[in-house]
């Protein structure tokens, strides 16, 4: 096995909004446009970390979506307090931090490139062999009608034409495997079923328990961590109480120090799994609780991948 291999983190979360406004990325001043101080995982995240000058990060949060689409309550939200967490937890400089709220699918191919051209933003900001990547999405997600193939949502989108209009999940796994970065994780807050967290339908007319969405292949690299908030059939949840998406709000918190069993000052990726699945206080027992439905995060990766 090659020592050399990318590590990745990339964390997402569904939203949207209109197509001026997602043409380039917010600065993240915009945090004044949410009360941070009123969320209670901004407790622990007093900026205490070296900064880690060469990462680089992409955070995009799509709540307000177009063509009649209903929108992802705390995309916005779960978006502002993940910036937040890259930057004074992990280190990252704010202005190696591509944020988007309401991105259109231009900005999905600006900043991730396509099928056919990985030379995206993202290729030109890094440095070979020596920045890490972080990128976290929250927003919808959708099967595609014709063959199943799991799509990301821009606000833009079309979700019975998504090989035109979304970004194919497979397509941004294996450009951020193509990349030479020195580590990353994908991070996603979306789910493919067809289904929102308020039961309402993406693909109108069509029961959500007949799509069979297809397994997404995603490229084995032991320096590749990936993190879901469900199976392909699950539905993302949110957590009304705390103004969140259930995985959102239970990776940040746990990577701020609460998955850290051993208290090493490390997270790995087998303990921030224990944490996040566990089914007496993770994201499976609210999602229980709050809509009586199954959630189960996916994470992949080595277990002794170091995410913070």
């Amino acid at each position: 096995m090659k020592s050399n291999l990318l590590f990745f983190f990339i964390f997402l979360h569904f939203t949207g909004y209109s197509q001026s406004a997602a043409s380039s990325p917010k600065k993240i001043s915009i945090y004044s446009e949410y009360k941070l101080e009123d969320d209670d995982l901004l407790k622990s995240m007093s900026k205490t970390v070296k900064q880690n000058d060469k990462a680089v990060a992409v955070i995009i949060g799509n709540r307000k979506y177009q063509n009649g689409i209903s929108e992802v309550q705390y995309a916005n939200a779960d978006a502002k307090i993940t910036a937040k967490f890259i930057e004074n937890i992990l280190g990252y400089k704010r202005e190696n931090i591509f944020y988007y709220e309401d991105a259109t699918l231009s900005s999905f191919k600006s900043l991730f490139g396509d099928k056919d051209n990985i030379e995206g933003k993202i290729s030109d900001a890094i440095i070979p062999g020596e920045s890490e990547l972080f990128i976290y999405y929250s927003g919808h997600g959708s099967p595609d009608p014709s063959d199943n193939s799991a799509y990301l949502m821009p606000v833009d989108s079309d979700p019975y034409k998504l090989p035109l209009t979304g970004f194919k999940l497979e397509t941004l796994y294996r450009n951020i495997n193509m990349l030479p970065i020195k580590k990353a994780t994908i991070v996603i807050d979306a789910c493919f079923s067809g289904s929102t967290s308020n039961n309402d339908l993406l693909i109108k007319n069509a029961s959500p328990i007949g799509v069979k969405v297809k397994k997404t292949v995603v490229p084995f690299n032991q320096n590749i961590a990936i993190i879901t908030a469900g199976t392909n059939d699950q539905v993302a949840s949110w957590f009304p109480e705390k103004a969140h998406g259930l995985l959102t709000y239970f990776l940040v918190k746990g990577l701020t120090g609460e998955a850290d069993a051993n208290k090493d000052k490390k997270i790995n990726l087998q303990e921030i799994k224990n944490w996040i699945t566990d089914k007496q206080f993770g994201v499976p027992y609210y999602a229980r609780k709050l809509y009586s439905r199954i959630q189960e995060p996916e994470i992949i990766g080595l277990d002794d991948f170091i995410i913070k």
